[in-house]
């Protein structure tokens, strides 16, 4: 998963809930997504982003705990 460095939140919540269930996972700064496109104007700034990765074996499980989350 991976999100704006701004708009991170959503993606913080869901690493503390995954280490909560003993999910290996970690954050990890991405680079650059691209251009800014916030002021409307498509300014050439970069838009830094930030990544959730987990561990392969954790994928499976990951995927059951945040669909469960969803409903």
């Amino acid at each position: 998963m991976i999100e704006t460095a701004n708009d991170c939140y959503n993606l913080k919540e869901k690493y503390a809930y995954l280490k909560a269930n003993n999910i290996r996972c970690k954050m990890k700064n991405a680079g650059y997504m691209g251009m800014d496109m916030g002021m409307g104007m498509g300014s050439t700034s970069n838009i830094k982003s930030v990544s959730l990765e987990v561990y392969y074996k954790d994928v499976e499980k990951t995927q059951q705990l945040l669909n469960n989350t969803k409903k």
